[in-house]
């Protein structure tokens, strides 16, 4: 065996930084904020909502594909297309503000050209005129 194959996953990375590895390693790891929110509202009001019956037939509430949600019956298709607004809409009520408030901080923000060149010798002599 040669030495990638043996190393662990997580020294991978640092001895061969031109192969990084194709996800995380976790998925969770790197999960956004607004993702997470979104998760928890929906398994929430899934779990509130789904009859014991609909949840026994749906299966896994986690891995829902459009083709499953249009093969259930149209009552639970419903309480899933419902759910998953209702789980939207404090994500979306949250970004607004705070897109807002973006956008006031980058209108004080000053643009600044990049350098075409890198002039060593002029920030050379500000230093020394400086130090001295």
């Amino acid at each position: 065996m040669n030495e990638k194959e043996t190393a662990p996953a997580a020294t991978r990375w640092s001895k061969y930084p031109r192969d990084p590895p194709a996800q995380p390693a976790t998925k969770t790891s790197r999960q956004p904020v607004v993702g997470s929110v979104f998760a928890s509202n929906l398994a929430g009001l899934l779990a509130e909502r789904m009859p014991a019956e609909a949840a026994a037939s749906v299966g896994d509430t986690s891995s829902f594909t459009p083709e499953l949600v249009h093969s259930l019956p149209d009552a639970v298709q419903s309480i899933i297309v419902g759910a998953y607004n209702d789980a939207l809409t404090p994500v979306y009520l949250w970004l607004a503000p705070l897109a807002a408030v973006a956008v006031v901080v980058l209108v004080f923000i000053r643009p600044k050209p990049l350098a075409t060149s890198i002039d060593r010798a002029v920030k050379d002599a500000r230093k020394l005129k400086e130090a001295a």
